[in-house]
């Protein structure tokens, strides 16, 4: 709609976007000023915003996870400090958000720098509306292309290539088939890359994401990662007699209630930043953002209490530490050299890891999922931490499981279990436990004050 000045009355302006009218953001300053302070969306007199008016795009997470670009996020802070000790205000280029809701379309990283920094107010400048009622393929096409030049590693292999799976995921769900050949090129050599050596990071992220994340770090190139591939002699294999944890678990009674007691206070401790601005009844962030925060916080704890008990052979590192080059979340190398010495030099056993999971309850077990890369399905069993919450952050699960390749169920780009599914793998239960009521399978919670 657009105000007539002669009848002051309301009239529609055609829209591009078939069978809607919508308001034209290309008039006049004055009316998407207008039009912004009636949804109660404002800029001062400086062109900013308060920062508990902004909320982060629901699909920026999925497109750029905050734990791979944390180090970006914190090199930029640095920059936007030097910005406001010299002016006053953060970030020279203003963030760009829906007129309506505070939606941000671009500049999340400044947001996140802005939050870490308690700033209060972020230059933004207003563009298009956010239609709750988006395609998701559609949108992220809008994102990618929005942030495209705005993010320096945009153009990276690892980014890449887990924006095409995002992308390729929501393509079949909105056309029933995946992304064809031609159209991957085309992907390939928008994004400045060589479309047959972009295919081959692909199949190597979701059919061997061991070998993908050796040629990440650089240990292989492309060419000899695609071939590590196609050698069967080359295969990681697991170590059937392979140290499991769940003895340690008994031996050092610490573990379980390090894992707990840290993970849950250090989450809740994330939670109440700005004076708990992610619980805001008006500006809070969706649940996975916080789920997100809970995985890596059961990922360092647990770190931290294996490598308290002073035990050699179970010191360990995280998927963030230096050293550790492979995708694991929690990595212990003493274990993993005391396998591949059984083998004599022939073959490697697939790395001595735990994996980390965390989902929110979402009604029932069988609907309440934890999802993995598609290659988790190819896999042989491992060890995994799943942690399960409610009620933000009251009640808890925290389970210690071995789920095998067979359990995952294969989708698009990914792969997903349910808890119905990783109750019949029968977990040791460290912080309340499921049990089968009839036919249904049914939480008993767990509760930390």
């Amino acid at each position: 709609m657009s105000l007539n000045t002669e009848t002051n009355k309301m009239k529609p302006i055609p829209s591009k976007v078939k069978g809607r009218t919508v308001t034209n953001l290309k008039t006049k300053r004055k009316s998407r000023t207008l039009a912004s302070a009636m949804k109660g969306i404002v800029l001062d007199d400086r062109g900013c915003i308060a920062i508990s008016a902004l909320k982060p795009h629901p699909l920026n997470e999925k497109l750029y996870p905050m734990f791979k670009h944390s180090g970006q996020i914190e090199l930029l802070g640095e920059q936007m400090l030097k910005e406001y000790e010299k002016f006053g205000i953060p970030n020279h280029t203003a963030i760009d958000i829906c007129p309506e809701t505070g939606t941000i379309n671009s500049g999340h990283f400044r947001y996140y720098s802005a939050l870490e920094h308690g700033w209060k107010y972020l230059r933004a400048q207003f563009g298009r509306p956010l239609d709750p009622s988006f395609e998701e393929f559609d949108e992220i096409l809008f994102l990618r292309k929005f942030n495209v030049d705005g993010k320096r590693d945009e153009y990276d292999w690892e980014t890449l290539v887990h924006n095409y799976n995002i992308q390729n995921a929501a393509f079949e769900k909105k056309y029933k088939r995946e992304l064809n050949g031609r159209e991957i090129s085309q992907f390939a050599l928008e994004n400045r890359k060589d479309p047959k050596k972009f295919k081959k990071y692909v199949v190597l992220s979701n059919e061997h994401p061991n070998i993908y994340q050796l040629v990440l770090d650089g240990t292989y190139t492309i060419g000899k990662g695609w071939e590590k591939s196609k050698d069967p002699k080359s295969t990681e294999i697991v170590d059937p007699n392979r140290h499991t944890f769940y003895g340690d678990l008994i031996k050092y009674p610490s573990i379980e209630k390090h894992l707990i007691e840290r993970s849950i206070s250090v989450t809740r401790a994330h939670i109440a930043v700005g004076g708990n601005l992610m619980d805001d009844s008006v500006a809070g962030w969706e649940s996975q953002f916080k789920t997100g925060i809970w995985s890596n916080a059961l990922m360092s704890a647990l770190t931290e209490a294996f490598n308290n008990t002073g035990d050699k052979e179970l010191q360990c590192i995280s998927a963030g530490a230096e050293g550790n080059k492979t995708y694991a979340d929690v990595l212990f190398p003493y274990q993993t050299n005391l396998a591949n010495k059984k083998l004599k030099g022939k073959g490697t056993y697939f790395d001595t890891q735990i994996e980390i999971k965390a989902a929110e309850w979402n009604k029932t077990a069988g609907k309440t999922k934890i999802y993995s890369g598609f290659g988790s399905a190819n896999m042989a069993e491992q060890e995994f931490i799943i942690g399960i919450h409610c009620d933000n952050f009251s009640r808890f699960i925290i389970m210690m499981v071995t789920i095998g390749g067979e359990h995952w169920k294969r989708r698009a780009n990914d792969a997903e279990i349910s808890l119905s599914q990783i109750f019949k793998c029968e977990p040791t239960y460290l912080l309340g436990e499921m049990f089968k009521q009839k036919s249904l399978i049914q939480p008993q919670w767990g509760k930390v004050d």
